[in-house]
């Protein structure tokens, strides 16, 4: 069975920013990048109103295709993937946090470490942004949720559609157990139905491949200015391409 999330998608680094690898695509918002530097460069002068972690990975993207740009910040850690995600956009000559639903645990997607898709509702103009958080119970031991977030009204929004389970019950045998929504609890479900929920939610959607150009800073460069204004304007960049 092919997976539409597959684990340890592939990156490419080229400089200092990290690319998935594959194609792109982008609103054109030709009329609003006059407005571009002065974003990035607010976003780089209110470094400290992100979540600098070390070992965070950051992204410059516009996820509504409006010309005001999202930084994203991913913070991942363990070897299950336990993911927190921050949203920011420039407000004035100030950085402020895009409100989303209360992260629980470690259910928050893996978002650098899927290809990303996106998917256009053009009944409603928002864009979906295809996610996965991937977790890890042991040895060949592994659970998958797949699902979407997106931008509203300001907003960021998630959602998670359905999960799975492999277990591989020795060498030449592997369980695949599925389920409806989040968690792995009495919610079980077939295959088939599984695979429905994923064309149900995105029936009549335009698919685009998308690219979020990720980076990271490490703790000295992260005091430096004209260092975080390149890789954000990089970011962008590649990610707009």
């Amino acid at each position: 069975m092919k997976r539409l999330f597959y684990r340890g998608m592939p990156v490419v680094l080229l400089g200092t920013v990290l690319l998935f690898a594959g194609g792109c695509s982008k609103k054109d918002n030709e009329g609003n990048l006059a407005t571009i530097p002065e974003q990035l460069s607010v976003f780089a002068k209110n470094c400290d109103a992100w979540r600098l972690y070390e070992g965070s990975l950051y992204a410059v993207y516009d996820l509504d295709g409006d010309g005001r740009l999202e930084l994203i910040v991913s913070f991942i850690q363990g070897s299950g993937h336990y993911s927190s995600n921050f949203f920011y956009q420039v407000e004035g000559n100030e950085v402020v946090e895009l409100e989303q639903p209360t992260q629980i645990g470690d259910r928050a997607f893996d978002l650098p470490y899927y290809e990303p898709t996106s998917y256009l509702d053009k009944d409603t103009g928002i864009i979906y942004y295809a996610a996965c958080d991937w977790q890890r119970g042991g040895y060949g031991d592994h659970g998958y949720m797949d699902g979407f977030f997106w931008m509203e009204d300001g907003r960021i929004y998630e959602e998670i559609v359905r999960s799975s389970y492999d277990w591989q019950r020795d060498e030449e045998e592997e369980v695949h157990t599925y389920y409806s929504g989040g968690g792995f609890g009495d919610n079980i479900i077939s295959q088939e139905e599984w695979e429905q929920l994923y064309a149900d939610f995105i029936d009549g959607m335009e698919k685009k491949e998308v690219q979020f150009a990720w980076f990271d800073l490490n703790l000295e460069e992260a005091g430096k200015e004209n260092v975080i204004l390149e890789k954000l304007t990089a970011s962008y960049e590649e990610g707009a391409d």
